[in-house]
């Protein structure tokens, strides 16, 4: 009877034994599978971030060249507009009635290619009649309007100060 005790109980601390070891394993497979999933987690987020910041650096570098075009753009109307005011000027005869200090605003309308369908002066403007005439004559003398280079300003309806100083 005792040794059937001895060994019932043997066989119980093997079976508590071989029941601890497969808790510590199950503890172990479970820790290690919180250990992946955390990596995964880690992983992911690192991978959001880098994703991430790469929009951000894409959204920024078109965002330069978008502000670069821009100023592109202005830097090319000023540069067009300057073109177009020196054109007319230099086709435009002053009568001796202009005084200094002249400042007309004139409206251009053009098709592309830069031919000039019709022109006006619009307020304000603070000169005579006769040179009023004289700006309109100096537009109509233009004819064509610079185009080739200035294709991406283009407009069709373009307003200007025309300007004497003396």
């Amino acid at each position: 009877a005792e040794r059937q005790r001895r060994e019932a109980e043997a066989q119980r601390l093997r079976e508590l034994e071989e029941l601890r070891q497969q808790r510590e394993a199950a503890q172990r497979r479970r820790e290690e599978e919180e250990r992946r999933l955390a990596e995964l987690a880690e992983q992911r987020e690192a991978e959001r971030l880098r994703q991430a910041a790469e929009q951000e650096a894409e959204r920024l570098r078109l965002a330069r060249e978008q502000a670069q075009a821009a100023e592109r753009r202005a830097t090319l109307a000023d540069e067009y507009y300057a073109t177009l005011q020196e054109l007319i000027t230099r086709n435009w005869r002053r009568p001796p009635t202009t005084e200094p200090g002249l400042r007309c605003t004139v409206r251009v309308i053009q098709i592309p290619g830069g031919e000039i369908i019709d022109q006006a002066i619009v307020s304000p403007c603070n000169a005579d009649e006769l040179t009023r005439r004289s700006i309109l004559a100096a537009v109509e003398r233009t004819e064509q309007l610079p185009y080739r280079g200035y294709e991406e300003v283009f407009q069709r309806e373009i307003e200007f100060v025309f300007r004497y100083d003396g």
